[in-house]
């Protein structure tokens, strides 16, 4: 699928992302009864020591919870109820008729569970478990601690597990997720419905979404700002420094950079940045949506240690009060659609990707299992674009 490939494409050596879909186990809990719930919350001593949860460790009987894979919706699997009870967004016909919500506690909350193995040679690496989207309110435990918490439908969140694993060892993870209550007024699911990863990084590394490339067109150039953020989560201090290669749309290396070397000192972050310049760049447009790419590489004591894939667009957007809307220069109709706090959440992840305006039509649909799809609307018909400016 494209996503898995975008997510391919984003990890490079010696950092890895695995995609942690396979191997799941599902059970229906209880958002009235804890005995109908794992017997959590049965009394106030759960959190009370670290590592009792014993749903998420091993011994615990799953034997009859449904193996499945994900992404996963349980509510799209239940039964509709024509139950107009309530008011205004409250009633089932906002969110398609299906039984969730505290009315309907058997069929509110949902466990996932599954075991997974490590490497003894991941040890001292950093281990995190990222999820694209759980529907909704998430508590995720392993190896029976608990790790913390997500209370949002739309925005991807992870977890560091370094710490909580065992190495060359079998781990448990278990999820409770509670759709008793919604973000919108429309059918929104329940359950983890998007992709789960598994990221292992050296202890030096990128920062999550840290990585920025912010174009200035100028004739027939453009200027490149790069940016990125370096993590020291070793326990001494270390010299790094950045090297950034550009591949135009073919995959051709058209430019470098290379930040100087900075000391970071243990458990701290650096800043680093630099520019470059592109000679007659291929520019974004709704007709062509050239992306270029840029490859971020962290190099410390003269060890690569950490490295990323970043598509980007150039471009020059213009909001002009008399003219209206202008992409590189010519004018462009834009016609505004659905732009709610859901698209917004959704747009917020990607800052390096969507800096900027850069289609005439967005949708992006959010209970879908795949990456948000942007389409432009032309007077030809409709149009996919093939990645974000």
């Amino acid at each position: 699928m494209r996503e898995h490939a975008a997510a391919a494409l984003s990890a490079i050596g010696p950092r890895e992302q695995l995609l942690f879909d396979f191997g799941w186990k599902f059970t229906f809990g209880n958002g009235n009864d804890p005995t109908k719930d794992l017997d959590f919350g049965y009394g106030q001593s759960d959190f009370s020591k670290t590592g009792n949860f014993d749903f998420a460790k091993a011994g615990f009987d799953d034997s009859g919870w449904r193996e499945l894979d994900l992404p996963h919706d349980w509510a799209v699997e239940l039964p509709f109820v024509d139950d107009d009870s309530g008011k205004g967004d409250s009633q089932l016909r906002s969110h398609g008729y299906k039984p969730l919500g505290r009315r309907y506690p058997e069929t509110s909350v949902g466990w996932y569970r599954r075991a997974f193995e490590l490497l003894a040679s991941d040890a001292g690496r950093r281990i995190w478990v990222e999820f694209d989207g759980v529907v909704r309110d998430a508590l995720v435990f392993v190896n029976g601690c608990f790790l913390g918490r997500n209370d949002n439908s739309y925005a991807p969140f992870r977890f560091d597990l370094t710490d909580f694993v065992a190495y060359g060892a079998k781990n448990y993870i278990a999820l409770r997720v509670d759709a008793s209550f919604g973000d919108g007024w429309f059918y929104e699911g329940a359950g983890i419905y998007r992709h789960v990863w598994l990221t292992k990084t050296d202890p030096v590394h990128l920062g999550k979404w840290d990585s920025t490339v912010r174009s200035e067109v100028s004739g027939n150039s453009a200027l490149l700002n790069l940016a990125t953020v370096v993590q020291n989560e070793s326990r001494q201090a270390v010299n790094s420094k950045v090297r950034w290669k550009i591949l135009d749309p073919r995959g051709v290396t058209v430019a470098t950079a290379e930040s100087p070397s900075q000391s970071i000192l243990a458990d701290e972050s650096q800043s680093f940045a630099t520019t470059t310049k592109l000679a007659d760049p291929a520019l974004w447009s709704v007709e062509e949506p050239n992306l270029y790419s840029a490859i971020v590489t962290i190099e410390t004591d003269g060890k690569v240690c950490d490295a990323e894939h970043v598509p980007f667009g150039v471009r020059t957007a213009v909001f002009d009060a008399q003219n209206g809307f202008s992409l590189n220069g010519k004018p462009l109709k834009v016609q505004v659609h659905a732009i709610t706090r859901i698209t917004l959440e959704w747009v917020r992840p990607f800052p390096i990707m969507c800096s900027g305006f850069g289609w005439a039509y967005c949708a992006i649909w959010a209970a879908t299992p795949c990456a948000p799809l942007i389409t432009c609307r032309l007077p030809s018909g409709w149009m996919p674009a093939t990645g974000w400016a």
